[in-house]
């Protein structure tokens, strides 16, 4: 729909991340539900990248449906946190 933004968050808690859409959680990650949770690679620094990827198990494989080329208006990003300047 243009004009219509959609909200993305990622809430990083430490042995926690979190990812919802408009509010909604729709995945919740924390070294118990790794196969190795030795694997955590969660608790350093992060980048963010915004990017038009397609496919993957979110929201799935492309189709007749999937817009090609893809474009994406980022309205703002937002960022809390005791980051580092």
């Amino acid at each position: 729909m243009p004009g219509h933004f959609h909200e993305y968050a990622v809430d990083k808690q430490p042995h926690r991340v979190t990812w919802s859409v408009d509010g909604r959680t729709y995945f919740t990650l924390t070294p118990s539900k790794l196969p190795r949770p030795q694997d955590w690679v969660f608790e350093q620094d992060l980048r963010l990248l915004l990017n038009v990827a397609v496919g993957g198990d979110w929201p799935g494989p492309p189709d007749g449906s999937t817009p090609s080329p893809a474009t994406m208006t980022v309205d703002y990003v937002r960022l809390y946190g005791e980051g580092r300047a």
